[in-house]
């Protein structure tokens, strides 16, 4: 979980927030669930114009399922990481090479040389070993992680935005990979007040009830669900209804759930993607974007029934989600 994805080859990034089954028509298929904008080609690959008003399904105009892989880690992510790796192992090269030239200084002077300068040496090599070690692991990256079987293309689904798509994962992916998801430890200033344990009988978001994220940029990050009735006017901006109706934004409002923090936003660059959590663990929705509202960042949370009830008519009436 948490770890970033991308198109295979692309510059986008978002988060592998979980693995999840998805059951339709008789037939189990494993990968995991993230948000379209996520696996969404560029803007000038003709694949769009055709997902963005209809879908990525067995009932899409075109055939274009497993048209799209994704891999992890992002592309962009890996190539940051590798240059941030270098970066550390010069920094500490230079810190030994300092260290290194003082102990000997203080023997031409007949001096002691201190235990915790050679101590420090010990440290910095542990480190650079680390360092390396990481960087061999991340070099042979990205990895194919499998194809978009579902994408929802740039849906309104009642007064809800929704975006998603779902990932099968190729074989040997699922055999390294699928595994029931681990709930990430909670830092104590971000745990939750008490409260009553009915709020979170029910996999979507109550109003007032504190929910988590754990993105592949960010810390677990706590925040409230300002409840369903959020009212949202959006930019100038051409989505569509499940039939492929063009519908203008600018003249619709949707309800969202939107998720506030006190100090700070509650999501981080290409955190979209991720799993929203309540305080037990339990998926509560999936986190699809954050939105400037003039003062701070607000994030926008998908509800789990939100999700499958905009599948159905692309797949069929059984479809399902199941964790691991």
């Amino acid at each position: 979980m948490h770890h970033s994805i991308g198109i295979c080859g692309g510059k986008n990034a978002g988060t592998l927030g979980g693995y999840m089954e998805l059951r339709h028509h008789g037939g189990t298929h494993r990968g995991l669930l993230t948000n379209y904008h996520v696996v969404r080609p560029s803007p000038l690959h003709q694949l769009v114009e055709v997902i963005d008003p209809h879908d990525i399904s067995p009932r899409s105009p075109v055939a274009y399922q497993r048209a799209i892989g994704i891999e992890s880690l992002a592309r962009k992510d890996r190539d940051f990481a590798l240059v941030n790796i270098d970066s550390q192992l010069d920094s500490l090269d230079s810190r030994k090479a300092s260290l290194t030239s003082s102990i000997q200084n203080r023997l031409l002077l007949g001096e002691c040389t201190w235990c915790l300068s050679h101590r420090q040496l010990e440290i910095l090599e542990t480190c650079k070993f680390s360092l390396i070690a990481t960087r061999e692991v991340m070099k042979p990256m990205p990895h194919v992680l499998g194809e978009v079987l579902f994408a929802s293309g740039l849906l309104i689904h009642g007064k809800r935005l929704l975006g998603l798509a779902f990932i099968k994962l190729t074989p040997e992916a699922e055999e390294g990979y699928f595994r029931a998801n681990r709930m990430p430890e909670i830092p104590r200033n971000q745990k939750p007040s008490s409260r009553s344990s009915d709020q979170f009988a029910r996999i979507f978001l109550p109003a007032d009830s504190p929910i988590m994220e754990k993105g592949g940029t960010a810390d677990v990050i706590g925040g409230v669900c300002n409840g369903v009735k959020a009212v949202c006017n959006w930019a100038s901006q051409l989505r569509h209804d499940i039939g492929g109706n063009g519908v203008d934004m600018k003249s619709h409002q949707t309800e969202e759930y939107v998720i506030i923090v006190v100090n700070g936003p509650f999501d981080e660059k290409d955190d979209s993607g991720s799993f929203v959590l309540d305080e037990h663990g339990a998926v509560a929705g999936l986190l699809f974007a954050d939105v400037w509202d003039g003062c701070s960042l607000v994030a926008v949370a998908l509800t789990m029934p939100d999700i499958i009830d905009s599948m159905k008519p692309r797949l069929d009436d059984s479809v399902s989600l199941h964790l691991p």
